[in-house]
């Protein structure tokens, strides 16, 4: 009877409040409305707030009534509450339908969940990835993005309900920056980027985000997707002995300064290694962070079988990058001083990857494209970029053709 109830008022309410999403939101008290503040909305709390609205005799408005009906109806009447990744506890009193995301890996997400409808502000750099984020470019920038500086007026000035910030100790000062000079705004500390955490971590953010935007159903869509895209090569590598690929994975756009890999605490570790890997640099540096740097000598007396070449030179383009551009960037390794009797550059297994495949939500779909390249004979039928064009259009609503657009791995035809 009381779900029954509230999902009348809110037919009701919502219905004739649905103008208010697009309109500018005020400064809501932190508490759930219409409630007597003991953060538990009861019948009779929403039945007297409601009746004296609908004579036009009410203290509140049409967006604390409708707001209030949800909040019965669909959160039992209850606050929610989140640990985020700085582990502080976060507290929604409404519904959300204002969001800046100042990460592109929390848009993407949030995208995958269906609720692109809620965001009214996004980072500046993204507007520099029309294809992948299209119909998000045009929306009001708020700075920020990788060097970018964030217009806090700009972002106040959008009235968002909530903002999301990287979670990392160098986002502190935007933390602390929206929250003094906006109050009333709730700031959550989440990264989502894939790259920084384990996939049990990641995952608990993804169904951290889905309880708060109530998109519960469309994170478990996303769980599904993602377990039978891993359970396709888990089945096969079980079948493995002990006779696995050593790999090493790296950046070569940091060579020779530095070299870059993935250790244990890394989750590119945890896609190489369900895709039928051994990661040779497993245990280097792990008490520092995930992704240690390694000295050239190291890599030749480790003399891996396949190397993984992680480059943002292959991405989602408006045409498909030249051989020119992707031969640039192979040679790198192909012909560094010193590796020319490394195991993989001998057998000619060392790939270009794009760094997105293990970012975000896509990180579904990274693996795959690397057990091609670890045994192209086992996984003969394992058809990554089909994997990758069901993501794109399923849980992205990307109209982008990848036989056009783009390329994810090279070379292609050796996998």
């Amino acid at each position: 009877m009381k779900r029954m109830l509230g999902l009348v008022l809110v037919m009701v309410l919502l219905a004739s409040a649905m103008p208010l999403v697009v309109m500018p939101a005020v400064a809501y008290e932190k508490k759930i409305p219409c409630d007597d503040g003991d953060n538990e909305l009861t019948k009779d709390e929403l039945v007297n707030a409601i009746l004296p609205y609908m004579l036009d005799e009410g203290e509140y408005s049409l967006d604390d009534v409708g707001d209030a009906s949800w909040v019965y109806a669909y959160w039992d009447g209850e606050l929610k509450t989140i640990v985020d990744q700085a582990d502080r506890t976060v507290t929604f009193y409404r519904p959300l339908e204002r969001i800046i995301p100042l990460s592109s890996y929390v848009t993407e997400v949030i995208r995958s969940l269906k609720a692109t409808d809620k965001i009214v502000g996004v980072i500046g750099d993204l507007a520099k990835k029309k294809i992948f984020f299209q119909e998000l470019a045009d929306l009001p920038s708020v700075g920020g993005g990788y060097g970018g500086i964030y217009d806090y007026e700009k972002i106040v000035g959008l009235q968002p309900e909530v903002v999301f910030v990287y979670g990392e100790e160098r986002s502190d000062e935007v933390a602390d920056k929206i929250e003094s000079i906006a109050p009333s705004v709730t700031v959550v500390r989440m990264s989502c980027s894939y790259m920084g955490c384990k996939p049990d971590v990641y995952n608990d953010y993804v169904r951290k985000l889905g309880y708060i935007l109530d998109r519960e159903e469309e994170a478990g869509d996303l769980f599904d997707f993602q377990e039978e895209c891993l359970d396709q090569i888990k089945e096969k590598v079980e079948t493995l002995s002990d006779d696995k690929p050593r790999v090493f994975y790296t950046l070569p756009s940091f060579f020779p300064t530095r070299y870059s890999t993935v250790n244990r605490l890394n989750v590119i570790h945890e896609a190489i290694v369900s895709a039928g890997g051994i990661n040779i640099a497993a245990d280097i540096g792990t008490d520092t962070s995930g992704s240690p740097d390694v000295n050239s000598e190291w890599v030749i007396e480790q003399n891996p079988d396949i190397i993984i070449a992680g480059t943002s030179v292959i991405d989602y383009r408006t045409d498909k990058p030249t051989e020119a551009e992707m031969e640039d960037v192979r040679d790198i390794i192909m012909n560094h001083p010193g590796w020319e009797n490394i195991s993989a550059v001998n057998s000619d297994k060392v790939y270009l990857l794009g760094q997105r495949l293990f970012s975000s939500t896509h990180h579904s779909v990274g693996p795959a494209y690397l057990a091609k390249c670890f045994n192209s004979t086992l996984f003969g039928d394992l058809d990554p970029k089909a994997l990758h064009q069901e993501y794109l259009t399923r849980f992205q609503g990307l109209d982008i053709d990848l036989d056009k657009q783009g390329v994810f791995v090279y070379p292609e035809e050796t996998i």
